[in-house]
C-alpha cells in the first residue's frame, strides 16, 4: 500500500514537470505531437541555433533566447559563371573608361571656349588696331659723363650735361665723379654699375688759340665708340654756345645707337581646337612653321638711304699725243700734232633706291644712277702756241647695286656714257672727240668716325670716238678707255659730306694706218687728269 502511493505520488510530480516544461519551450511541445515521419525528416534540417544574450536589455524578459540564422554559405562557381562574371567586369572598367575620356574631352573644350571668350574680348578692347599688337613704348638713353680733363673741363661739362638733357630720346644724364680709363672695358664696367647705356668721355685743350673740345660716346653694352664730336672757338662762352647748337646733332646718331632694343612682347598662346585631340608630336610640327614664318620679322632691319646727291668742280688737263713714229708711210708722224691745256668743270651726280623709300631688304639696295659735267674757262694750245676754245662735257646714266658692310659701302655698276671734247675753230691740226661708251666699274666708300676713304675703278668700252675716226683721220683705228679714282672726306655731320679727290681718264688708240692715209701713226693716247673739291648729301633712312 505504501509503494502504491509513492509511486502515483511520482508519477502525479512527473506529469506537472512535463507540463511546465512544455507551458515554457513551445517548441518541443510541438515537437512531441509531430509523427515519427515527421521527426525524421526534422533531424536532417538543422534547427537555428539559439544563442542567449550576454547582457539582457531593458524591456526583455529575463531567461528568453533569441534565434539568430546563419548565411548560407556561398555555392561554387562553374567556368561558365566565372567567365560571365570576368566579361561584365571588362565591360563595366570599358564604359568607366569611356565616361572618364568623355568628361575629360568636355573640360578641355570648356577651357578652350573660355580661352577663346577671353581673346575676343581683348580684341575688342583694342578698337581699331584689333588683331595687331600694341607696339612697345620707345626706350631712352641713359648717359654717364665723367668729368672733363683740361682747362675750362669742369666749366664745359656742365654744359654738355645741360644740353643732353634736352635731346630728344634722353631719358637720364648722370654726372659721375670719379675718373674712369677711356677704354671699352671700363666703360662696359661703369655702365653696370650706373644701369646705363652709354658712356661720355671728354677732354678740352687749347690749339692755336683756340679752345677745343672734343668729346667721345661710348657704347655702354660692348664699349664700341658710337660717336664723336668736336667743338671750338676763341672763349669759353663761343664754345658753350657750339655746344648748345651742334651737340644735338653731332650725337644725334650715336644717341640713337645708344637705345635699347625694346624685348618683343610674348606671341599668345595658339588656340586649342576643341573638336580634335592632337598628341604632342601634332602639337610641335604645327608649331614649327609659325616659327620660320615670324623669323625675319624679327630680323628685319630698317631702311637704309634712298637719295645720295654729289656736287662739286674739277680742275683738270688734257694731254693728247700720237706715239710710234711710223717714217715708212708717205706720210710721217712730222706732220702729226700734240697738244695740251688745263680746264676746270663743275659736276652734278646722284644715286636713287626706290625701294628704299618704303621698306628695306635687297630690293632697297639696287637703285639708277646719272651724272652731268660741263666745262668752263677750258682751252686748248695747239703745236704753234694758239690757244683754242673748247665744248667740254661727259654724261652718264646706268644701274647701280650697293653692298652695305657696317658702315662701309661697296658698289657696282654698269653704265653708258659720253665724253665730248671739241675744239673750236680748227679743222686741219687737232681733232675732235666724242667718245660714246658702255662702264662697268665698281667703287667703295669706308667711314672711320667722322673720316672716310673711297675708290672708283672703271673700264670704258667705246663704242664710238667722233671725228677722229672719220676718213679724214684714221679710219681704222680701235679705242679703249679706263678710268680710275682715290677720295677722302670728312662729314660734320649725320647727313653731309665734305669730299676731296684725284682721277684719270685714258683713252688708247690703235690707229692701224694703211699707205696713202693723209695721217699716220701708230697709236696715240688722249688723257685727263683731274683733282675735285664736293659735297654729298644723304637723304635719312630709317632704323624701324
Amino acid at each position: 500500500m505504501i509503494v502504491s502511493l509513492s509511486f502515483g505520488r511520482w508519477l502525479a510530480l512527473g506529469g506537472l514537470l512535463t507540463i511546465f516544461v512544455t507551458a515554457g519551450h513551445p517548441a518541443l511541445a510541438q515537437t512531441e505531437k509531430k509523427p515519427a515521419s515527421s521527426a525524421a525528416k526534422a533531424k536532417k534540417k538543422k534547427p537555428p541555433v539559439r544563442a542567449k544574450k550576454a547582457t539582457p536589455e531593458p524591456g526583455d524578459d529575463l531567461g528568453e533566447e533569441e534565434e539568430v540564422e546563419k548565411a548560407p554559405k556561398p555555392k561554387k562557381q562553374t567556368r561558365a559563371q566565372k567567365a560571365k562574371a570576368e566579361k561584365e567586369k571588362k565591360a563595366q572598367e570599358k564604359a568607366a573608361k569611356a565616361e572618364k575620356e568623355a568628361a575629360d574631352k568636355e573640360a578641355k573644350a570648356e577651357k578652350a571656349r573660355a580661352a577663346k571668350e577671353k581673346k575676343a574680348k581683348a580684341k575688342k578692347g583694342k578698337g581699331k588696331g584689333k588683331g595687331k599688337k600694341a607696339a612697345p613704348p620707345p626706350e631712352e638713353a641713359r648717359i654717364v659723363v665723367l668729368p672733363f680733363d683740361g682747362p675750362n673741363g669742369k666749366r664745359l661739362r656742365g654744359d654738355v650735361v645741360s644740353s643732353l638733357s634736352k635731346v630728344e630720346g634722353v631719358a637720364d644724364v648722370t654726372e659721375e665723379n670719379s675718373k674712369r680709363e677711356n677704354s671699352a672695358d671700363a666703360a662696359i664696367a661703369l655702365a653696370n654699375e650706373q644701369q646705363a647705356s652709354a658712356v661720355l668721355y671728354g677732354t678740352a685743350s687749347k690749339k692755336r688759340g683756340q679752345i677745343v673740345l672734343d668729346v667721345v660716346m661710348r657704347n655702354g653694352t660692348d664699349g664700341q665708340v658710337l660717336g664723336e664730336a668736336s667743338f671750338k672757338g676763341p672763349t669759353v662762352q663761343k664754345v658753350k654756345q657750339q655746344v648748345d647748337t651742334n651737340l644735338p646733332i653731332e650725337l644725334a646718331e650715336a644717341i640713337e645707337r645708344a637705345k635699347p632694343t625694346p624685348e618683343p612682347e610674348p606671341e599668345p598662346p595658339p588656340e586649342e581646337d576643341p573638336e580634335a585631340v592632337a598628341t604632342e608630336e601634332e602639337k610641335e610640327k604645327e608649331e614649327e612653321p609659325e616659327a620660320e614664318e615670324e623669323a625675319p620679322a624679327a630680323a628685319a632691319k630698317g631702311r637704309p638711304s634712298p637719295l645720295e646727291i654729289w656736287l662739286g668742280f674739277r680742275g683738270f688737263d688734257r694731254d693728247f699725243s700720237y706715239n710710234e713714229d711710223l717714217s715708212q708711210f708717205e706720210n710721217g708722224v712730222a706732220e702729226q700734232s700734240t697738244y695740251g691745256g688745263p680746264g676746270a668743270a663743275g659736276f652734278l651726280s646722284l644715286r636713287w633706291y626706290p625701294v628704299a623709300h618704303t621698306k628695306g631688304g635687297f630690293l632697297s639696295h639696287l637703285g639708277l644712277q646719272g651724272g652731268y659735267e660741263r666745262g668752263f674757262l677750258t682751252r686748248a694750245k695747239s703745236p704753234t702756241g694758239r690757244e683754242l676754245d673748247v665744248t667740254y662735257q661727259e654724261f652718264f646714266i646706268g644701274l647701280r647695286g650697293r653692298i652695305p658692310i657696317a658702315k662701309h659701302e661697296l658698289g657696282v655698276s654698269a653704265s653708258y656714257g659720253q665724253h665730248e671734247f671739241t675744239i673750236q675753230d680748227d679743222d686741219v691740226l687737232l681733232p675732235d672727240v666724242n667718245y660714246g661708251y658702255l662702264r662697268p666699274a665698281v667703287d667703295g666708300r669706308f667711314r672711320f668716325g667722322k673720316g672716310l676713304v673711297g675708290f672708283s675703278l672703271g673700264y670704258r668700252n667705246v663704242l664710238s670716238a667722233g671725228q677722229i675716226q672719220d676718213d679724214d683721220w684714221f679710219p681704222n683705228s680701235d679705242v679703249g678707255g679706263i678710268d680710275a679714282g682715290l677720295f677722302g672726306g670728312y662729314t660734320p655731320t649725320g647727313s653731309y659730306d665734305l669730299m676731296a679727290g684725284f682721277d684719270m681718264r685714258r683713252y688708247y688708240y690703235s690707229l692701224n694706218p694703211d699707205p696713202g692715209d693723209p695721217r699716220v701713226a701708230g697709236g696715240a693716247v688722249d688723257q685727263y687728269l683731274g683733282v675735285w673739291l664736293g659735297v654729298a648729301w644723304r637723304l635719312a633712312g630709317s632704323k624701324d
